[in-house]
């Protein structure tokens, strides 16, 4: 992260934002390397944006970070 906080220092609104998101989605690869649903080993696929479990056929997408005030009242207490 600290990397992040440096080179972010010097790069425009756009070029912060896209290479934010590319160190993003590496953690999300590296954190995520098995099908929630099987336990089989995922690949990349839909260049980078997805992960695939070829056992199952499920697909895998990151979720964005949203802050809390943008939930509904319903995931607030754990119903949904």
């Amino acid at each position: 992260m600290a990397f992040l906080r440096e080179a972010g220092v010097d790069l425009g609104d756009i070029d912060a934002g896209v290479f934010t998101t590319g160190v993003a989605l590496a953690n999300w690869h590296e954190r995520h390397t098995c099908c929630p649903r099987c336990g089989s080993e995922t690949t990349v696929a839909e260049g980078g944006w997805v992960r695939a479990c070829e056992v199952d056929g499920s697909e895998h997408h990151p979720a964005p970070s949203l802050p809390s005030s943008w939930r509904s009242p319903m995931m607030k207490i754990g119903c949904c």
